[in-house]
């Protein structure tokens, strides 16, 4: 698209796990073929952890609950043992 000055952009998106017009169709959030990259799963974990271990419970709870909505299913397994150690250290 050339640089204008003046015109008229419009753009149309959907979520993933929204109701389009039609009400019987939703769409999935994520399907049961599609597994989180490892990339990511690390990621997560490793987050998770250095969270809790400087003490943000509140990073950490979120990053938990973005890791399982992502479909990264050890995550809160991960947040369990990250929590206990830093307990243990105390």
């Amino acid at each position: 698209m050339p640089r204008a000055l003046t015109g008229t952009f419009s753009i149309e998106a959907a979520a993933l796990g929204a109701r389009t017009s039609d009400q019987s169709i939703v769409l999935p959030a994520l399907s049961n073929t599609e597994r989180p990259q490892q990339e990511s799963v690390n990621f997560y974990h490793q987050a998770i952890r250095t969270a809790v271990a400087d003490n943000d419970v509140d990073k950490a709870m979120g990053l938990l609950r973005d890791a399982e909505q992502l479909g990264i299913a050890d995550a809160e397994q991960v947040f369990r043992e990250a929590m206990k150690a830093q307990l243990d250290r105390q």
